[in-house]
């Protein structure tokens, strides 16, 4: 008998999991690029957020898979705390989703139509023409086996509807609350999903092998295990904007644990749900109520925390305070959490292209400097520069990843030049301490000359890097500091080559002092190359193959 609830308990248990990918990945891909948009456009309001974060919890069948998610956004800043605080509460409601499906599951009978859908699932994503015909197919099917699934998990605690063992044991949750509790969170922190958790809670309660009040306190419990995901996800990329929305997920679930763990000892939980839906506990409306009792839990949470969201963030910054070293070497932006989607990824690595080029900038302004005879820039150009070098590998690593997803046609398009635009920021930063080192051969023959000469083509550049880096902004004013960068380019081409004639009119005039003018050509060339490079990024940005 055991060997039969066993491979029955791990079959279904993986048959769901597989189910709620698929139907996953089948929904993400028919929504595409409408995720980003939608995400930008719900998050307006805090309302909205909610409601993004419903219809996002939706489409993964995970609130662990969403949270996940959102500390990718935060990380690269496509949200901001207080928007992710407001999907975070609408991925709790979301997550309920599954539960409604379970007790459709127990009151309709629905596992009668598990092989059509596994069958026509099959057949669209195999022969029909159209790639978003075929996504749905891959939704249908995956709803097939989830409910597949859940039919081999129900028929495996079948033989244990007789034991009594078991039902004394489950009896404890119910006089014992915080045993649930714990329980429930143990439980989820295994299985790394609460919608699997509470789908086979409902199972058993179906069962009669455990009752709706002893439910309660795992049900709980399942909200608490979901954080820990979260939390593992937002310490991997080692980002303080990931831990502080990994932080508010768990505030506001534990603050929720907090109010209703009492209710649910009195029994006034359970008595508020069956007020809501007042129909007798059976194994019939078991489920149903088990699926009201979660979303009234993740409803009530979120109404009462939703006029405290700047309360809440204000907290979790003083909790999550930013630490000196920990987002200054390595990438600041690159998620693995958003490589589902390659249009929030490529948007991920414009924004650490941003980052490295305001790095490139540093290097430039700190090697400028050092014609000024600041002689204690070097050490930190060189550190700067490696920086880049090392931001160059990570975001080629970066892409290498997202070319193995699928992407669309327009994200395939982008990536020639995104390489192409790393390459060109790099060779910024390399030009930068190219000019720091000139530094050195300058100190035994400093001329106030050189600076007089070199003051305004190197304002230019450092203007011209400024409004690159706006540039690379997601508004209109984008393409508007793009075509400023073009102009500016072509005042330092022309002041280069009024330079480079004086230059050599000196040269010739047999009046100059070759070491000094040395320095002055070879620094004139420098900023000349970087230039190139500079126009290359700006005319990839109005190209629009650079940015979405």
């Amino acid at each position: 008998m055991m060997q039969t609830v066993i491979f029955y308990s791990l079959g279904g248990l993986a048959l769901l999991f597989f189910g709620m990918r698929e139907m996953s990945d089948g929904l993400q891909k028919v929504a595409g690029d409408k995720l980003k948009r939608v995400l930008h456009f719900f998050t307006k309001n805090r309302l909205f957020a909610v409601l993004a974060g419903l219809a996002i919890t939706t489409l993964f069948q995970s609130s662990s898979a969403t949270t996940i998610l959102i500390v990718g956004f935060v990380n690269a800043q496509l949200l901001s705390l207080t928007q992710a605080i407001g999907v975070i509460m609408g991925a709790n409601i979301g997550t309920t989703i599954t539960a409604w499906l379970v007790s459709a599951f127990s009151v309709f009978k629905i596992t009668q139509y598990t092989l059509p859908a596994i069958a026509l699932g099959i057949f669209l994503m195999h022969f029909a023409k159209l790639h978003k015909t075929r996504y749905w197919g891959q939704f249908i099917f995956g709803f097939g086996i989830l409910f597949l699934g859940l039919g081999f998990m129900k028929d495996a605690f079948e033989p244990l509807e007789g034991s009594q063992l078991l039902k004394d044991f489950f009896v404890y949750f119910s006089d014992y609350p915080i045993l649930g509790v714990l329980a429930g969170i143990i439980f989820t922190i295994i299985l790394q999903s609460s919608s699997a958790t509470i789908a086979i809670l409902q199972l058993l309660a179906l069962k009669g092998l455990i009752s709706f009040d002893a439910a309660l306190p795992i049900l709980i419990g399942d909200n608490i295990g979901t954080t820990i995901t979260a939390q593992l996800a937002a310490y991997s990329v080692r980002s303080t904007n990931a831990r502080r929305a990994a932080n508010a997920h768990s505030i506001f679930n534990l603050v929720g644990a907090a109010w209703a763990l009492p209710l649910v000892y009195f029994g006034i939980f359970s008595s508020l749900v069956r007020t809501i839906v007042p129909v007798e506990v059976t194994a019939a409306s078991v489920t149903l109520l088990i699926a009201v009792s979660h979303t009234f839990f993740n409803v009530f949470n979120t109404i009462l925390f939703l006029p405290f969201v700047s309360k809440l963030e204000v907290l979790v910054l003083k909790l999550t305070p930013r630490g000196n070293n920990f987002e200054y070497e390595g990438p600041r932006y690159l998620d693995k959490n958003l490589l589902h989607s390659s249009s929030l990824s490529i948007e991920a690595v414009v924004r650490e292209i941003k980052h490295m080029l305001g790095i490139a900038k540093e290097v430039f302004e700190l090697s400028i400097d050092g014609f000024r005879r600041n002689q204690d820039n070097l050490r930190q150009v060189s550190s700067l520069e490696k920086n880049v070098d090392t931001l160059q590998v990570d975001i080629f690593r970066y892409l290498t990843l997202i070319s193995q997803t699928e992407m669309n046609a327009n994200d395939a398009k982008r990536m020639p030049r995104i390489y192409h635009t790393v390459n060109d920021v790099e060779k910024i930063s390399d030009y930068g301490e190219r000019l720091m080192i000139l530094q050195q051969r300058l100190e035994s023959v400093y001329d106030e000359g050189v600076i007089k000469y070199f003051q305004k083509i190197s304002e230019y550049t450092l203007v011209a890097l400024r409004e690159l880096i706006y540039s690379l902004d997601d508004d209109k004013d984008g393409q508007a500091h793009a075509q400023k960068v073009l102009g500016i380019c072509g005042q330092i081409k022309s002041t280069a080559e009024n330079l480079q004639e004086q230059h050599l009119q000196r040269l010739s005039g047999g009046v100059a002092n070759i070491a000094v003018e040395q320095v002055l050509g070879d620094a004139i060339n420098i900023i000349e190359s970087a230039r190139r490079h500079i126009k290359n990024v700006a005319e990839a940005r109005l190209s629009g193959k650079l940015m979405s």
